[in-house]
């Protein structure tokens, strides 16, 4: 059942797409819409199934199995910029969520979905260290 605070959590997450920024916490979220921490908490385990960590990292995926359609040049993306892009903070942190929300590795994903051929050779000014 839907309910103020939720449709308030959806909307913000919808809207403002809190997953792009790294280190993003559950103290930010419960700041950024002043719903007390645990309250917030126990709603997005009710609404959505699953805890912060795990519910930041779907969009985040999500977001990134986006890309090819939003982004002409994605292909000049290293996987770390791609994730850097999406809010991941690390390339093993984008591997794991990646392989935990979609089933395959994301260099995987988006060799099937690049051109024949593709592989993540050129950097991109937002790339990890």
């Amino acid at each position: 059942m839907d309910t103020p605070d939720t449709d308030l959590l959806d909307d913000f997450i919808r809207n403002e797409r809190p997953y792009l920024r790294q280190g993003y916490t559950l103290i930010a979220m419960s700041k950024d819409l002043g719903i007390p921490r645990h309250i917030l908490s126990r709603m997005i385990n009710q609404r959505y199934g699953k805890n912060f960590n795990a519910l930041i990292n779907q969009f985040r995926v999500d977001y990134l199995k986006d890309i090819p359609s939003r982004e002409p040049n994605w292909q000049l993306y290293t996987m770390e910029a791609l994730g850097k892009l999406a809010g991941f903070n690390s390339r093993n942190t984008l591997i794991k969520a990646f392989r935990k929300c979609a089933g395959e590795s994301p260099s995987s994903y988006f060799l099937r979905v690049g051109r024949p051929g593709f592989s993540f050779v050129l950097g991109h000014p937002g790339q990890m260290n």
